[in-house]
């Protein structure tokens, strides 16, 4: 029997992100979500240099099933959407309305099946749905700006960026058949503004991603997400 992909948020929503002074105990800004989602046949261009991306030990078992090199292209791309959609600043800036629009991208990454319940996910935050937008935040924050919290003006608003500990595996928990679980700890730091002075928050993001080979490369056909963020430091480097 096909397991039945659904969302999932659960925990405090981004607003425990407006606390954030430096000098607090750590705010945690989790977000857990089981859903489907992402995959291109080449994959969103990535946004950090490539020697942050650790490399993947490919298990046995994953090569003989689908080959060690296709098997780390599903990695890479599974990086990728992670780093390329997980903080946009057109989605983290405040603004009295979003469309179904700004959140264009990762649908292209998914299955047709993960990309009309992604939409259908979408639609209904853009509508004010208070579970949708904490869903869609699994995979893209938005709406964090607000009193007391803004993101910086310049450039770079996202630093420090890794993607580590890595471990593929075949598995059938969210997808009801076979296949290709890559789970990967994604680190960064968002640049903000709080009380006159420049933070920076560091972001821990947990993810699982259930991949499937489709159209010649890899489809993510579901996912599991959890976020936490520990104390805020000071932006030296400012910019």
């Amino acid at each position: 029997m096909r397991v039945v992909r659904v969302w999932m948020a659960v925990a405090v929503t981004l607003a425990a992100l407006s606390g954030c002074t430096g000098d607090d105990s750590p705010a945690e800004v989790p977000v857990s979500a089981s859903a489907s989602a992402p995959a291109t046949e080449t994959g969103p261009t990535p946004s950090y240099a490539p020697e942050k991306v650790a490399s993947v030990k490919v298990p046995a078992a994953v090569a003989k099933k689908y080959g060690a090199a296709e098997a780390r292209k599903a990695y890479r791309l599974a990086a990728d959407v992670t780093s390329d959609y997980t903080f946009r600043r057109s989605l983290m800036e405040s603004k009295a309305a979003y469309t179904v629009e700004d959140f264009a991208g990762p649908e292209t990454a998914m299955t047709a099946r993960a990309a009309q319940e992604w939409n259908g996910y979408v639609a209904k935050a853009v509508a004010g749905d208070a579970v949708a937008q904490n869903a869609v935040s699994a995979l893209s924050y938005f709406k964090i700006e607000r009193e007391g919290f803004a993101l910086v003006a310049g450039d770079p608003l996202v630093v420090n960026e890794s993607v580590t500990g890595a471990v593929l595996s075949v598995d059938a928990e969210k997808t009801g058949s076979e296949a290709l679980k890559v789970d990967l700890t994604y680190e960064a730091q968002i640049r903000y503004v709080s009380g006159g002075q420049r933070w920076r928050l560091p972001v821990t993001k947990t993810a699982s991603y259930w991949m499937v080979p489709e159209q010649g490369g890899w489809k993510i056909d579901a996912f599991l997400v959890n976020y936490q963020t520990s104390a805020a430091v000071s932006d030296v480097a400012g910019g």
